[in-house]
């Protein structure tokens, strides 16, 4: 009989040391999953980093800048999220 209380309280104390072990598992994935992506997440660089502006001057050229004009009517655009800007039309 106290053989079988001995194995019951092995098999206990084992599924305890088990569970306190491993408590704290999912907080650590976590933890260097956010790191992850932290890492990988692009930093940008302004808060205008995807704005340009598209104006043309006296002479009727267009423009496209990353800072808008000081005396020239503009358009505000905004660039793809991949850095690619697509035009779309015939040239002047």
């Amino acid at each position: 009989m106290r053989l079988g209380w001995a194995l019951v309280l092995g098999i206990v104390g084992g599924i305890a040391v088990a569970w306190w072990l491993a408590r704290d598992a999912p907080a650590q994935t976590q933890q260097k999953a956010t790191q992850g992506a932290e890492a990988a997440a692009p930093v940008s660089k302004s808060a205008n980093a995807g704005t340009l502006y598209r104006w043309r001057d006296a002479r009727g050229v267009l423009h496209v800048t990353q800072s808008p004009p000081r005396d020239h009517d503009y358009e505000r655009i905004s660039a793809d999220p991949d850095g690619v800007i697509t035009v779309i039309g015939a040239p002047d």
